[in-house]
C-alpha cells in the first residue's frame, strides 16, 4: 500500500535539474532569513484530495495530491539597472524538471497547476510553483 507521495524522489529529481539546495516542509517553516544558497528549494506536500471507494472486498481510493516548490532567491541589486530575470528562469527550471514526470509512487504524471508569489522583501523573494499528481490508495478489507 502506498500511503503518501514521497519527497525524497522530488528532491533527486530537482537536485539532477542542478537545484543545489532542495528541502523540505520543515526546512521552510524554520527559515527566518534568506538561505545562504541561492536559489534553495522547498519541497512541500500542500493538500489531498480522495475519492470514495467504490470497491467491494478492497479498499481502492484515487487520491490527488498537490506539490507546492517553494523558490526562494536572495535580492540582488544589477549594477545595469535592468531587471533581473532570475526568478523567471528559476520558475522555469522547475516547470521543465518536473512537468509530464511521473514519480514513482504515482499513478499519472506531474501536471502544472499554476503558480504565485508568496513573498517579496529585503530578505528575499520567494514564489510557489504548484504541480498535482494521482496515487491509488489500496487495502484489502479484513
Amino acid at each position: 500500500m502506498t500511503a503518501v507521495i514521497s519527497s525524497e524522489p522530488i528532491v533527486a529529481r530537482l537536485e539532477k535539474a542542478g537545484f543545489l539546495k532542495v528541502s523540505g516542509v520543515l526546512e521552510w517553516a524554520g527559515l527566518k532569513a534568506a538561505p545562504a544558497h541561492s536559489p534553495a528549494l522547498f519541497v512541500i506536500t500542500d493538500r489531498e484530495t480522495a475519492r470514495p471507494n467504490e470497491m467491494i472486498g478492497i479498499h481502492d481510493q484515487r487520491v490527488a495530491t498537490m506539490i507546492r516548490i517553494v523558490s526562494v532567491l536572495k535580492p540582488s541589486v544589477r549594477i545595469d539597472g535592468g531587471a533581473s530575470q532570475e526568478l523567471e528562469q528559476h520558475r522555469i527550471a522547475v516547470i521543465n524538471a518536473l512537468i509530464g514526470w511521473k514519480h514513482p509512487d504515482a499513478s499519472g504524471a506531474f501536471d502544472y497547476a499554476g503558480g504565485r508569489l508568496i513573498a517579496a522583501d529585503g530578505w528575499g523573494v520567494a514564489w510557489a510553483s504548484d504541480f498535482t499528481t494521482a496515487w491509488r490508495l489500496r487495502k484489502g478489507t479484513s
